[in-house]
């Protein structure tokens, strides 16, 4: 059994979750979702191909 996370461990992960969030769909999903939202991989395709839309990039293929 692990142990509990102290106060300054749960900060720090919710600063790696919080950086991570801003860069990728996914994960700001998963974060403002609670953790009810549950990653698999053709969210997380969807997720790439909205990211490449919000910068512009092409989709196709």
């Amino acid at each position: 059994m692990q142990k509990p996370l102290s106060l300054e461990e749960r900060n720090a992960l919710s600063a790696i979750l919080k950086t991570d969030a801003r860069g990728h769909l996914a994960s700001f999903i998963e974060l403002a979702s609670g953790w009810q939202w549950q990653r698999a991989r053709h969210l997380d395709l969807i997720c790439d191909v909205l990211e490449q839309v919000e910068r512009g990039g092409n989709c196709a293929g």
